[in-house]
């Protein structure tokens, strides 16, 4: 991901909520693909201009499983992050 872009929840009285800002290089939906959740789902609303890579869970999966080195750093980032 590129730019800066941040969660939201939509609350029923139509306010918005702001849960998390997320910035350029960070993988979203990956402490869920990790966790072995199979459906998830946020609204991530721009905050600058962005450009996102999709990659499906499965193939993200193939390639942790496949690069001992990069599951050992995204756990890393993972980790760090979540201390927010």
């Amino acid at each position: 991901m590129s730019g800066r872009d941040k969660g939201i929840d939509m609350q029923i009285q139509g306010k918005f909520h702001t849960f998390k800002e997320f910035g350029a290089g960070r993988v979203l939906g990956e402490f869920e693909c990790l966790s072995g959740i199979p459906e998830y789902s946020i609204t991530i609303l721009t905050i600058t201009k962005c450009i996102f890579w999709v990659i499906p869970s499965a193939m993200y999966l193939r390639w942790m499983k496949r690069d001992g080195d990069a599951l050992f750093l995204r756990t890393q980032k993972l980790l760090i992050c979540s201390h927010y």
